[in-house]
């Protein structure tokens, strides 16, 4: 569930999509006139579509299935099978698959998106009956992230603490990543649009870029299955954190009411399998 906006919020970045056109300026309020204006601008490859199965992404999909890092996550082949089943009908429109071949560019950034969609199809399996809605997730994890390509990588990079003008360009990723969707989709509601707006926003309504509530069920995954896959990476400016030391923080946002207790759970049953001895309660 998506609940309405409480502020507007100022571009603090100009926002140039795959096609090269700028569709935001610094200093831009993303109010209703100017989104409506925004999905009203055309993108010449808007309406090409490719198949999953034809791109290289499918098979990088395939490689992080196969990485020793979350091996045992992803279970017993017929896990591993049900996955690729879901992942592999999805239809990319051909300016995603710009989208998504650019954040090669940043290499961490693509291979934790593919993680993220990985981490959260293996959770659809069991939150989802319907495969169209364990595709959408895919589809939705895939794209939340789009927009944090547009910040500089001096930024993204950055060994040390950021400054608060650093600080306040991470925060308003989601929001680039909602401007572009909407902008490739033509339509200022998209679903993967409003779920990549909204995957860093919490039920307490102390998340960003607006601070607003939301309780949908997809964005709690990739906001979850976001921070696992972070909190166990290397970042420039602090060094991968073990399964039991990322599962804590975790813990510490359910017990918050940050985040949603119940998926967190299903993702505990997943990944304490890549460490059977640790003791961590749900």
């Amino acid at each position: 569930m998506f609940l309405r906006r409480k502020q507007h919020e100022q571009i603090i970045l100009d926002i140039t999509a795959i096609d090269k056109r700028v569709i935001a300026r610094k200093k831009q309020m993303l109010d209703s006139v100017f989104v409506q204006q925004l999905v009203q601008m055309r993108s010449s490859t808007r309406d090409k579509t490719q198949p999953i199965l034809s791109l290289e992404l499918f098979k990088h999909l395939q490689f992080v299935l196969d990485d020793p890092k979350y091996s045992t996550i992803w279970g017993d082949d017929t896990t591993k099978k049900h996955i690729l089943e879901d992942a592999s009908t999805i239809t990319l429109p051909a300016v995603l698959v710009d989208e998504l071949n650019w954040m090669l560019h940043f290499d961490y950034l693509y291979y934790h998106s593919l993680t993220v969609a990985l981490l959260v199809a293996a959770l659809s399996l069991q939150i989802f009956p319907d495969q169209g809605q364990r595709q959408r997730a895919i589809f939705s994890a895939l794209t939340h992230d789009v927009g944090i390509t547009r910040i500089p990588k001096s930024i993204l990079n950055k060994p040390g603490t950021l400054n608060p003008q650093e600080f306040q360009l991470i925060r308003q990723h989601p929001t680039y990543s909602y401007l572009l969707l909407a902008y490739y989709f033509q339509d200022v509601d998209n679903v993967f649009a409003r779920t990549a707006h909204v995957h860093h926003e919490n039920a307490l309504g102390t998340g960003y870029p607006r601070g607003i509530e939301q309780t949908d069920t997809i964005a709690q995954m990739i906001q979850i299955c976001d921070i696992y896959d972070a909190l166990r990476s290397a970042r420039p400016f602090r060094p991968a954190m073990s399964n039991e030391e990322a599962l804590q923080v975790l813990q510490g946002d359910v017990g918050k009411g940050k985040l949603n207790s119940e998926i967190y759970t299903l993702l505990l049953a997943l990944v304490q399998a890549e460490t059977p001895d640790m003791h961590v309660s749900s």
